[in-house]
C-alpha cells in the first residue's frame, strides 16, 4: 500500500496492522529495531559492571519480599525484585540479574510500534520516530539495568495502548489488559502513579466529550484502585525515611540533561520547562488548549481526536513526575524519573504536526529525531559505561593484610545496604576489612573530607572507590596523617585511591605505583606531596 493512502486515523485505528502481514515494511523496521536495541543492552550488561542502585536493588533481592520493603534505601514496590529473584540472586552474573530489563526493553519496543501506529499515519514517519525512540541515550543507558525503569515504560506503554484500542473499539482484551497495567504500575515503581493520574485526565476529557460512560469509568478505575492500596504505606514510610535528607542537585542540569538525552526538544521541554518558573506554565496552557479543541471536534474523525487526547494525558504524565520531584527539592531530575510519560512526546509533536501543517513536516520532524538520537548516541558519555574488572584485579593483587577498604556513609544509604560496600563485596572479596566513619549528608559530603581519623590504628592502608569523590578532588583534598600513595581512575567519576599512613621521617610522596597492564586505566594520575 503506497504511502499515499487515503486511510484516515479512524480507519488506522480500527485495523492497526494496515494490512501488511508479518512482512510489511512497518513490521521490518520493528524488528530490525528490536534486534538493534537487545545488541546493545545485552552488549552493555556484559561489559559493565552493577551500579550503585543496581547493587542496592540486588542486596534488596537477597533480604527477601518482606524485609526489603522496611529497609532504608529499598522500600520499593516488589514487583520487579519478585521477577528478578525469581531466576536469580546476589550471587548469579550480572547479565543473568539484568536480563528481565532487557525482555522488558524489547518488548517495549514491540509497543511503540503499535501506539505509534494508531497515532502516525506516514509509514516512513513512524518507522523514523520508532528508531529514534529505541536508541536514545537515555533508554540504552537506562534499559538493561537491574532496575524498575525498564519494566516501568514498559507497563506505562503498553497502557497507553490499550487506552487506544479501549477509544477506537472496546473490546473485553483491551480492558483487561488496561486494567492489568494499571495495577502493576505502582506495584512496580512509585512513579507509576504519574500514569494514573494522567488516567484522570483523560477519563475527564472522555466524559466531556462524550466518549465514555461514567460507568464504565468508576468500575475501571475502582479495580485498579483496589488493587493497588497496600502500596500506599510502603510510598509512606519510603517518604519518611528519605524527607529529612537534603537532595543535592546537579551543578549543571541543562549541560548534563542535553548530553545524556540528546533528543529534538527535549532540554527545552525536559529542563527549562520543569526547573524554570514559570516557563512550564505555557506548556500546560497549549495542552488545555488542545484538549479544549479536540472536544470541540465533530465524531467524523473520532479516532483521531481520542488519540491526541490520550498522546497528551500520557506527556503530562512524564511532566507530572518531574514538576513533583521538583517541589520536593529533588531539583536533580534525573531522566529516569520521567521515562513513565516523557517517550510519547516525539510521537505526540509528529502527530500534531501532520494534523496541523501536513505530513511533509511531520517527515522532516521525524528525520531529525532520528539524527538526533544517533548524535546522542555517539557522544553520550554514559554510552561507555565502567568496567569494573581493572578496578577489582587491581585491588585483589595488590592487598595487604593490614589493609581496609573504605565505605564512605552518606544518609540513609550507610552501614551494610551502602553501595560502596555492597560493590566491595561483590566483585573484590567479603573477608576483607571494610571501615567506614559516620553517615555524612550528601550536601556536606566534600566539606568533611575523608573520614580516615576514624580508622583504627591495625590498619596501616586504605583503599578508597567511591563515585563520589572525583579525582582532581581527591588531589586537591589532603587528609591528616596520611599520604595519598597512588590515585588511578577509570571513569570521570570514579576514583580508586590508596591512602597510607603517613611516617615521621617522611618528607616527600613516593611515586605512585601504576598499575599492571593489562589492568592499566585510561587515565593515571601521580599523587602530589603534601
Amino acid at each position: 500500500m503506497a504511502d499515499a493512502s487515503p486511510l484516515t486515523h479512524s480507519e488506522i485505528a480500527r485495523a492497526p496492522t494496515s494490512g501488511h502481514g508479518l512482512m510489511g515494511v512497518s513490521d521490518v523496521v520493528t524488528v530490525g529495531t528490536m534486534t538493534a536495541v537487545a545488541s546493545l543492552l545485552l552488549l552493555r550488561a556484559l561489559t559493565t559492571g552493577l551500579l550503585g542502585d543496581e547493587l542496592l536493588f540486588v542486596h534488596a533481592i537477597d533480604l527477601g519480599l518482606v524485609p526489603s520493603l522496611c529497609e532504608t534505601g529499598s522500600s520499593h514496590p516488589p514487583l520487579v525484585r519478585l521477577i528478578v529473584g525469581s531466576i536469580a540472586n546476589s550471587s548469579s552474573p550480572d547479565w543473568l540479574l539484568r536480563l528481565p530489563s532487557v525482555i522488558f526493553s524489547v518488548a517495549t519496543v514491540f509497543v511503540w510500534s503499535r501506539v505509534l501506529r494508531r497515532l502516525i499515519l506516514d509509514k516512513t514517519s513512524r518507522s523514523l520516530l520508532l528508531v529514534a525512540m529505541a536508541l536514545n541515550p537515555i533508554w540504552v543507558e537506562l534499559g538493561f539495568q537491574c532496575l524498575p525503569y525498564a519494566a516501568l515504560t514498559f507497563f506505562a506503554s503498553l497502557h497507553c495502548l490499550a487506552w487506544l484500542q479501549i477509544c477506537s473499539a472496546r473490546t473485553k482484551t483491551a480492558t483487561a489488559v488496561f486494567v492489568l497495567t494499571g495495577i502493576a504500575l505502582p506495584w512496580t515503581h512509585f512513579l507509576g502513579v504519574n500514569m494514573l493520574l494522567a488516567d484522570v485526565l483523560i477519563w475527564i476529557a472522555m466524559l466531556i466529550g462524550r466518549r465514555a460512560t461514567l460507568r464504565h469509568a468508576i468500575r475501571t478505575n475502582l479495580t485498579i484502585c483496589a488493587c493497588t492500596l497496600a502500596v500506599v504505606p510502603i510510598a509512606l514510610f519510603y517518604i519518611q525515611v528519605e524527607a529529612p535528607y537534603p537532595l543535592v542537585e546537579i551543578d549543571d542540569f541543562p549541560a548534563y540533561f542535553a548530553r545524556t538525552s540528546s533528543l529534538i526538544f527535549s532540554h527545552v521541554t525536559f529542563s527549562a520547562f520543569m526547573t524554570t518558573l514559570p516557563l512550564h506554565i505555557p506548556l500546560y496552557l497549549g495542552c488545555v488548549f488542545f484538549l479544549w479543541h479536540s472536544l470541540r471536534q465533530d465524531d467524523k474523525n473520532g479516532a483521531d481526536t481520542t488519540a491526541g487526547i490520550v498522546a497528551v494525558g500520557v506527556m503530562l504524565s512524564g511532566f507530572a513526575a518531574t514538576q513533583i520531584f521538583s517541589v520536593t527539592s529533588q531539583s536533580a531530575m534525573w531522566p529516569r524519573y520521567m521515562l513513565t510519560g516523557a517517550w510519547i512526546h516525539l510521537p505526540l509533536i509528529a502527530f500534531l504536526l501532520h494534523r496541523s501543517c501536513g505530513q511533509r513536516f511531520a517527515l522532516v520532524f521525524s528525520a531529525a529525531t532520528v539524527c538526533c538520537a544517533a548524535g546522542g548516541l555517539l557522544t553520550s558519555p554514559q554510552v561507555a559505561g565502567i568496567g569494573y574488572d581493572p578496578v577489582s584485579n587491581h585491588i585483589r593483587r595488590n592487598w595487604r593484610k593490614s589493609d581496609a577498604f573504605l565505605a564512605q556513609s552518606v544518609d540513609f544509604w550507610s552501614g551494610p545496604n551502602h553501595f560502596d560496600r555492597l560493590w566491595f563485596r561483590r566483585y573484590v572479596s567479603r573477608s576483607h576489612r571494610i571501615v567506614s566513619g559516620p553517615p555524612t549528608v550528601r550536601r556536606d559530603l566534600h566539606a568533611d573530607g575523608l573520614p580516615l581519623a576514624t580508622v583504627d590504628a591495625g590498619v596501616d592502608r586504605v583503599w578508597v572507590y567511591s563515585h563520589l569523590f572525583r579525582t582532581e578532588w581527591m588531589i586537591d583534598h589532603p587528609v591528616d596523617g596520611w599520604v595519598l600513595r597512588s590515585l588511578h581512575s577509570s571513569h570521570a567519576q570514579c576514583a580508586l585511591a590508596l591512602f597510607e599512613r603517613a611516617q615521621r621521617s617522611e618528607v616527600t610522596v613516593t611515586m605512585p605505583q601504576a598499575m599492571p597492564a593489562p589492568c592499566e586505566f585510561p587515565e593515571t594520575f601521580v599523587a602530589r606531596a603534601w
